[in-house]
């Protein structure tokens, strides 16, 4: 959690790409996903411009979850080269 006073400096994005580069050096993890509140749209921006799409929206005791999901195959000729996953 950020806390508001740090909104819109950036730094959302900033550990949304280091979370994303600490996975890919890890050839085990093989998905990410996000269960966000779907009223926080800055954060689904964050994510979808680092690759994640919307899968679906459930309810999480009582209170509204979007989904998203960020799939990847690792490459083990280049551990920081991510290609998408060719299945959705």
């Amino acid at each position: 959690m950020i806390l508001p006073n740090y909104w819109d400096m950036g730094i959302g994005s900033i550990v949304a790409k280091e979370l994303i580069k600490t996975a890919r050096e890890h050839k085990q993890i093989k998905r990410f996903f996000a269960i966000i509140d779907p009223k926080n749209i800055p954060l689904g921006r964050i994510l979808t411009n680092n690759g994640f799409q919307s899968k679906e929206f459930k309810d999480f005791d009582g209170l509204p979850g979007g989904i998203l999901d960020l799939k990847y195959k690792w490459s083990p000729q280049n551990k920081s080269k991510i290609r998408p996953s060719e299945h959705s």
